[in-house]
């Protein structure tokens, strides 16, 4: 009896981890209000958005759902921003950039201020990843724009980085280098250390560009002090990169080479492709520097090919892999007033199973 007890309960409970998603809907069927129900489902996908894609999709097609339900063309918008956020992160930008223009339409009607700098600096997202690189910098105008008029800091300073970035990749270095200098002002100002040191990184790489290599250096220290204030190993990384690749500028090969040696160690611990991938391209340089073994030069170039690549395949699996399941969602949607409760029933079912095994246990 003790063993299908157990049995039983490990069934059960495995059920009920299977079902947080019906959990939440059950949940959210007592709620009165609509408009309520998207702001806990649009809430609980953006929270899921990077763990579990499927279950922040089937939250944001629930708040979609909702949202017409309600009539509230605001709530609706909201709905429409996750649904491409979330396919914004799986790499559809086609449909990402559908609901992201469908968002900004509702809000420009609604003058939702808030709502339209949000849409069109997801719109710049999209559109720097696709390259249009005008157009990305016009969305991101805007966005700034708005921010500065609602005195919203924090989305200011990124917007002033986004810009940045787009004027690095196309090379103009003295106006990205403006763009990363406002955002650090704000970011002092606020004490954002998270995006202090993200400006501090990208003024390094300019300075090594425009070979200012002290200046570079001195960056790169700050952004390490910055990153130690908020406990962020992780991005130290990038600084120690940024630190190595200024000391062999400056034929300081030995100081070069320690720096190297700490990126590659926070690289192994936090598995930081993208840094592993900018080290080794650095190592090549930093090999091919010394003049003593063009070979191994050669080897670490052609492990950064490689690595390179691997990660372009791996992010091309993303955009074919499955899309979200609609079809389950549809069934979710569709009959959300008559979900059988199948959460009650599992606690009646332990509940009654516990109860015959302590009088069973009792009578023996």
């Amino acid at each position: 009896m003790r063993k299908h007890f157990f049995a039983l309960f490990v069934i059960i409970s495995s059920s009920i981890a299977a079902q947080n998603f019906d959990s939440l809907v059950l949940a959210c069927v007592k709620i009165p209000a609509d408009t309520e129900k998207v702001n806990i489902y649009y809430k609980e996908g953006f929270k899921a958005r990077v763990f579990d894609p499927q279950y922040a999709y089937n939250c944001a097609k629930q708040a979609e759902f909702f949202a017409r339900q309600s009539g509230s063309q605001k709530h609706l918008a909201k709905a429409y921003n996750l649904i491409g956020v979330l396919y914004y992160r799986k790499g559809d930008l086609k449909k990402a950039l559908g609901y992201h223009q469908k968002a900004l339409t509702i809000r420009e009607t609604l003058k939702d201020d808030r709502g339209i700098a949000m849409s069109e600096t997801n719109l710049g997202n999209i559109y720097t990843d696709l390259q249009k690189n005008e157009m990305a910098e016009r969305s991101y105008m805007k966005a700034l724009q708005i921010n500065h008029k609602l005195n919203n800091q924090k989305q200011s300073a990124n917007c002033y980085i986004n810009i940045g970035v787009l004027k690095m990749g196309e090379k103009k270095l003295e106006e990205s280098q403006k763009y990363f200098l406002n955002a650090y002002k704000i970011a002092k100002s606020t004490m954002d250390y998270e995006v202090e040191a993200m400006c501090l990184n990208n003024l390094a790489v300019i300075n090594i560009a425009s070979k200012n290599y002290e200046s570079a250096i001195g960056n790169c220290l700050d952004a390490i002090k910055a990153n130690e204030i908020m406990g962020n190993e992780m991005d130290k990384t990038d600084s120690y990169i940024n630190l190595s690749r200024a000391y062999l500028m400056l034929s300081d090969q030995k100081t070069s080479e320690f720096y190297a040696n700490k990126a590659d160690s926070l690289c192994s611990v936090f598995d930081y492709l993208d840094a592993k991938c900018k080290l080794l391209d650095l190592r090549s340089v930093i090999a091919e520097y010394s003049k003593k073994d063009a070979s191994e030069a050669l080897r670490f170039f052609k492990a950064f090919i490689h690595l390179k690549d691997s990660i372009e395949k791996e992010n091309k699996k993303i955009v074919t892999s499955n899309d979200f399941n609609d079809e389950k969602l549809e069934a979710t949607t569709v009959d959300h007033h008559f979900n059988f409760p199948y959460l009650m029933l599992l606690t009646i079912l332990v509940s009654s199973f516990t109860v015959i095994f302590i009088i069973y246990k009792n009578k023996r």
